[in-house]
């Protein structure tokens, strides 16, 4: 109520504040919600000026970037962050604030319990701030080394290996191959990989192949079997091992060649020495080197 003297007389005014006041108690739970939700995270988040002032900060226990309680507001990332860092980050941030898109920021920090990985999400919070969303992501760089090192000791045992590897996906596309196998279908691993297996419907015995392969992959069932295989005009003996791998499946192909010319050689030679023993005019005997 607003009292005004008029005239000798005094006029009110009534003024309704319940919807201010309802604003005002939404504006306030707002608040409480936002800060309730900050306090959650377990990522740093830093508010920074254009010119790189930090403005505030929520540092969880544990997050490992920055420890909680460590007086940052007020000062220049460039007293808290490595020169280069603080290049980066004031790079990001300004082109946050220019085009108003997520700016992402990936830095090593080599500390006494080893390295640790951070990643930072730079998004504009206003005309002349931004956020900081810092997160550890350690466990993720770790467990992406180890999946390439693991990818690495796979391929380096397959291209030692003396027979073809093969990996196929369902429509039997080349996913990967070996050296051994690369050299037998005379190509280089960019001529190889995606190349549908189907080329090889040259070959005769390719149709009874493949029906073993699409077994194997709807099946789940591994199979080994011999075949004649005709690579580039060459015939080999090869024994065939295809077994699944994720939707596709894996083929290792060994060279039978000449191990089986080497045991026709033998048959025949020994044929012939069975027939010469038959036909001689003369007693033959056959003894082992201690003459029995």
């Amino acid at each position: 109520v607003t009292a005004t003297a008029v005239a000798g007389n005094v006029a009110l005014t009534l003024t309704d504040l319940s919807e201010m006041e309802f604003a005002e108690q939404a504006l306030a739970k707002a608040e409480q919600n936002q800060a309730a939700i900050i306090n959650a995270m377990p990522d740093l988040m830093v508010r920074v000026s254009r010119d790189g002032i930090v403005l505030g900060c929520h540092a969880p226990e544990g997050n490992g970037a920055l420890r909680a309680g460590t007086p940052v507001i007020g000062k220049h990332l460039s007293s808290i962050l490595p020169p280069q860092l603080v290049k980066l980050s004031m790079a990001k941030a300004e082109k946050a604030l220019a085009t108003g898109e997520t700016q992402l920021v990936e830095h090593a920090e080599d500390l006494p319990g080893g390295i640790r990985h951070y990643e930072a999400r730079v998004v504009a919070s206003g005309d002349d701030e931004v956020v900081a969303i810092i997160r550890n992501i350690t466990p993720r760089i770790s467990a992406e080394n180890e999946q390439r090192e693991s990818e690495r000791r796979l391929q380096s045992f397959m291209d030692s290996a003396t027979e073809g590897f093969l990996i196929l996906d369902a429509d039997l596309n080349v996913l990967d191959a070996n050296d051994k196998a690369l050299a037998d279908h005379r190509a280089s691993k960019d001529q190889f990989i995606g190349r549908n297996l189907a080329g090889g419907a040259n070959d005769p015995n390719f149709t009874t192949r493949l029906a073993k392969y699409r077994d194997v992959i709807t099946t789940g069932q591994s199979v080994r079997f011999e075949d004649s295989v005709n690579l580039d005009g060459s015939e080999i003996q090869a024994a065939i091992s295809a077994f699944p791998v994720g939707d596709g499946l894996g083929i290792v192909a060994t060279d039978l060649t000449e191990q089986r010319r080497a045991e026709a050689a033998l048959r025949e030679s020994q044929q012939q020495l069975s027939t010469l023993a038959r036909f001689a005019p003369v007693g033959m005997f056959l003894t082992d080197a201690n003459g029995s």
